[in-house]
């Protein structure tokens, strides 16, 4: 009875992982393909400031909490547009904020998100979609 029932079991296990390792092949695919369908290239980034007129000014990565704001702002070359522009930023070794915007197809695309000038060392990382684009460091004292 029992190695009937081990017999059993095994065959079970041994259907439960072909369905699992079917649906992996199924499902990874599609979803590699949703983030490799963009071609966007960065023609500009910077940390800022400020953005006045979608243009960013005072460019630098040291701040001071007096600044009230850090602005990461990126310009995208795509000719296939990508589903979000993300900004990761991390602060002292900890994420503190990500922030996903809509994108579309553009020769200048222009973006950016802000986070408050908190004392810190900062990291952000610019993705599109899954793939990460770029990162750069910048501290407020």
């Amino acid at each position: 009875m029992f190695d009937l029932l081990m017999v059993q079991l095994r065959h079970s296990f041994g259907f439960i992982i072909i369905i699992g390792l079917c649906c992996l092949y199924v499902i990874y695919p599609v979803t590699r393909a949703q983030s490799s369908e963009n071609d966007c290239v960065v023609t500009d980034w910077q940390i800022a400031g400020r953005v006045i007129d979608r243009v960013p000014k005072d460019s630098r990565t040291e701040f001071k909490t007096g600044d009230k704001q850090v602005y990461a702002f990126i310009a995208l070359n795509c000719t296939k547009p990508a589903n979000k522009v993300g900004f990761r930023f991390i602060r002292d070794g900890k994420p503190h904020a990500f922030i996903k915007l809509p994108n579309r197809a553009s020769s200048n695309w222009r973006t950016w998100a802000t986070v408050k000038a908190v004392k810190g060392e900062w990291l952000v990382q610019a993705y599109v979609d899954e793939r990460l684009l770029l990162s750069d460091k910048f501290f407020v004292r």
